[in-house]
């Protein structure tokens, strides 16, 4: 039985149901508990792996007693987390004197909401190396200087959405994305910064920030560096990131020209806490009537967040009409390489991607005319 086939009995059979909120989280460990009823519940499963394809995690339910708790291994509803060291440094010195003693042992935290479903090791708990907190070195900021936006690493979803620096155009697109990335709840603790390193292809505030042509401030032991948001992400779940280095904040220029910008999300269901099965942020700038420069920026479509610069170059060679629009969409289709996965085909991506970028850029242009 295929792995697809295995994951619908499971959301099929559970008594109780199992709860489809796994299915819509974008990493369904809220769900957890339930396929594993689910799956224990269908006595030919036992003494089979299974994997869950919206974790990556997976399930060993055979020769498990019925009253035991494969999250806790224990008869608790609390998710025990095991680290071999916790940290709490004071500054931002001490938290990179603790990256390079540790190296790739060593695991920053800030909001936490990426933890448990990163680190779930053997014996059925979560585990991490040296847990280092990073909550309290005052990186939680968005500031306006003559460079431009300066947002701290630590700075909460939700503070991007409250904030007025980003309530007018075209940086009123990270405002977009952030009320669209996941619960409040959850808002109230993911981090801007936790959210770009772990590099998921969909990762809704990647698309905003590269569309606004942001930087990275970088710290290390050799000091600190700026480097571009594209060169930032190496794949799914890598980016350029060394073992002693940690991100510091999040520069975005301001632009000399006017600019419009949108950002618009695919999910299955269309809820706040939907994964994308595709997302799209784009900002156009314009001289008169011209459009001189412009940034399609896509999600859910490849290995990584990705610009389709074909599909910009299109857009940016003079007047913003529908046949421009319908040239860049397909062209940025062209460009898409998804995957099939449990949300979504790959040939319906694509087809969504042709679809949200020409949405988009209507958008914009409907605008840019009022």
């Amino acid at each position: 039985m295929s792995r697809q086939k295995i994951h619908a009995q499971v959301i099929r059979i559970g008594n109780p149901p199992f709860c489809l909120k796994s299915y819509r989280q974008c990493r369904g460990c809220f769900g957890w508990r339930n396929m594993i009823r689910a799956a224990r519940s269908k006595a030919a499963w036992q003494d089979r792996p299974i994997k869950c394809l919206l974790t990556g995690l997976t399930l060993k339910i055979g020769g498990i007693p019925e009253d035991t708790d494969l999250i806790t291994g224990g008869n608790t509803d609390a998710i025990q987390l095991k680290s071999r060291g916790f940290h709490k440094p004071g500054t931002i010195e001490e938290t990179i004197d603790l990256l390079v003693k540790y190296q790739r042992d060593a695991c920053l935290i800030a909001g936490g909401t990426d933890i448990l479903p990163r680190h779930q090791g053997d014996g059925n708990r979560l585990t991490a190396g040296h847990l280092i907190d990073i909550s309290g070195l005052g990186l939680d900021y968005i500031q306006n200087t003559d460079a431009g936006i300066h947002i701290g690493a630590a700075t909460r979803i939700n503070d991007l959405i409250s904030s007025p620096v980003f309530s007018s155009e075209p940086y009123g697109v990270l405002a977009e994305a952030a009320r669209v990335h996941s619960t409040h709840t959850i808002r109230n603790r993911a981090t801007i910064g936790g959210n770009l390193c772990n590099a998921s292809p969909c990762a809704d505030l990647a698309l905003p920030l590269l569309a606004l042509d942001a930087y990275l401030v970088i710290l290390g032991p050799n000091g600190k560096h700026l480097i571009d948001l594209e060169s930032f992400f190496q794949g799914p779940n890598c980016t350029i990131l060394e073992p002693d280095q940690m991100m510091q904040e999040i520069l975005i220029p301001f632009t000399n020209h006017l600019s419009l910008s949108g950002f618009l999300k695919l999910g299955r269901h269309q809820t706040k806490i939907d994964t994308a099965i595709v997302n799209v942020a784009t900002r156009l700038s314009f001289k008169e009537n011209d459009c001189i420069d412009a940034r399609i920026v896509i999600g859910s479509a490849g290995p990584m967040v990705f610009r389709a610069k074909k599909a910009e170059a299109l857009i940016k060679t003079g007047i913003l009409d529908d046949d421009a629009i319908n040239l860049a969409a397909g062209t940025a289709m062209q460009e898409a390489s998804p995957l099939d996965d449990i949300r979504a085909s790959a040939a319906y991506r694509k087809e969504m991607v042709a679809e949200l970028v020409k949405e988009s850029l209507k958008i914009i242009m409907k605008r840019s005319l009022s």
